[in-house]
């Protein structure tokens, strides 16, 4: 497979590292928030900024939007979680949720719900309509990093500080499955969109690949990076997976065999000169999104050429 790359953008503006990149409510546009505790949001065919969604009190570590809702949910380093209308601009809500940072958002598969991870170790689950904590757990003695749907929509798995890979029901929230997946702590995790796999990258630079069908059960073990992963994603439509790491670089990976394909960093494609912290594949023209340590977002164009089906 040949895969050529190119920086697309370079899109600066805030003022401290960027820990989260994501989707806005707004095609072609993107968020991204971090230590300055500014939310922005993006145009990304033009690269513009078009505006400060909201300021936290706190560092801002990720953020979803609730579809068909308007209302987007911001989560901070103090364990609390912003509540914003967005065609108000203004907050109508704060949830006190951890006694720790909340790391990740995710809205549930039905959209009726939306799952928060704590730096507590605690996993907590609230209606989206009224904003209320349906149910919450007390999973590990580190941090919750990441999470990840099935896309058959009947099961969660969960990265935790404690190194361990928690599978969860969707339907009862039920730890189903656990496993030592890493060394140290477990920074990311993401289904495999075609196979029954689940991918995780660990503070021990390992990305590792699981077989679902026995829970535990490793297919293959890669020394992909030299410092933590922090995120993984998968390309929208072609066979191809990009890693975001410490060491300061994207890698490009293979979904068939898990080969490793491209590296991208500072000397080959003026990439980050800091850490890698937070990837988004986006929609729209299939634009790979990353932020860093060095406070800048860019946006990547990646295509194939030969792609294996």
């Amino acid at each position: 497979m040949e895969v050529h790359v190119q920086r697309h953008a370079q899109l600066q503006g805030h003022k401290a590292p960027v820990y989260f990149t994501g989707n806005s409510a707004k095609a072609r546009h993107i968020y991204s928030g971090g230590s300055d505790r500014m939310l922005v949001e993006w145009d990304i065919e033009t690269g513009m900024n078009t505006g400060v969604i909201c300021q936290t009190p706190g560092v801002i570590y990720t953020a979803c939007v609730l579809p068909g809702e308007n209302i987007l949910l911001v989560g901070n380093a103090n364990g609390g979680i912003h509540v914003i209308n967005l065609a108000q601009k203004q907050e109508v809500k704060y949830l006190l949720a951890h006694r720790n940072g909340v790391f990740r958002l995710k809205v549930s598969t039905d959209g009726t719900q939306f799952y928060a991870l704590g730096g507590d170790g605690v996993f907590s689950v609230w209606d989206a309509h009224h904003f209320k904590c349906i149910f919450q757990a007390n999973l590990a003695q580190g941090k919750l990093r990441d999470i990840a749907l099935h896309p058959n929509g009947q099961q969660i798995a969960l990265a935790c500080g404690d190194g361990f890979i928690r599978i969860l029901s969707s339907e009862t929230f039920q730890v189903m499955d656990a496993w030592q997946a890493h060394e140290s702590s477990v920074n990311a995790v993401v289904y495999h969109p075609e196979e029954n796999i689940l991918i995780s990258g660990g503070k021990d630079a390992h990305l590792n690949v699981w077989d679902l069908q026995a829970p535990g059960t490793a297919i293959c073990k890669i020394p992909a990076h030299n410092y933590a992963i922090y995120s993984i994603v998968f390309h929208p439509d072609t066979k191809i997976f990009a890693t975001g790491s410490r060491d300061k670089t994207i890698k490009l990976w293979n979904t068939i065999d898990f080969s490793f394909l491209m590296r991208i960093d500072h000397a080959t494609h003026e990439g980050h000169q800091r850490s890698v912290n937070s990837l988004y594949w986006s929609d729209y023209q299939n634009l790979l999104v990353s932020t860093g340590d060095d406070r800048i977002v860019m946006l990547w164009d990646i295509h194939t050429l030969n792609t294996e089906s």
